[in-house]
This record gives C-alpha cells, structure tokens and sequence, in this order.
C-alpha cells in the first residue's frame, strides 16, 4: 500500500498490466490491477505463470504461495475501493507478522 500511496506504484483494478514481463522498465505509472501486481512483482516466474494459466490462476498461485493463511482476494471486475481496501488490510497484516 506503501508503494501506491508514494506513486511508486499505480493501481487501476480494470488493468491487468503489462502483458510482457516488463524487467528492464520502471512500471511507476503503468495501471495494474492487484492480480497484475502481484504477476509483476514476481518477475518472469510470474509471467510464465499468466502465460501458463491467466491473470487470476497465476495471482492466486503467487498468493497462496507467498501468504497461504492470508484471504484471496477477488481478482475480476471488482470496485476499485474494494480493492484498495483489501490491499491495505493485507498490508496490515503483513506489518503485523513480519514487522515491516
């Protein structure tokens, strides 16, 4: 949350993001959903996997990875308020467990 409050990151739930993995590009203003950050930050595994499976498959795939007691979130045609929302609390509790 920290990131896209500070621009360092742009969140547009109707934007999956980049289609290619961008890593030698600074996607600052490049308009991602959470599924297409959470491909994003992943890098070229996380490409693969949307190329593999999708936007949503590869998300909940990072997501139940990286945060398995952690809820999912709703990747589709969510309000853009509810996802900000999700993503603050998951931020939360990320502060919370890991002190970040």
């Amino acid at each position: 949350m920290k990131n896209i409050n500070n621009k360092k990151r742009t969140h547009k739930q109707l934007d999956w993001g980049p289609e290619k993995c961008p890593e030698e590009s600074n996607v600052c203003s490049t308009e991602m959903c959470t599924a297409g950050h959470l491909v994003n930050m992943a890098g070229s595994i996380g490409y693969d996997l949307k190329d593999k499976y999708g936007w949503e498959m590869a998300a909940t795939l990072i997501h139940k990875k990286s945060c398995p007691d952690f809820p999912i979130q709703n990747f589709g045609n969510i309000p853009q308020e509810w996802a900000l929302a999700y993503i603050e609390e998951m931020a939360e509790r990320e502060s919370k467990i890991y002190g970040i």
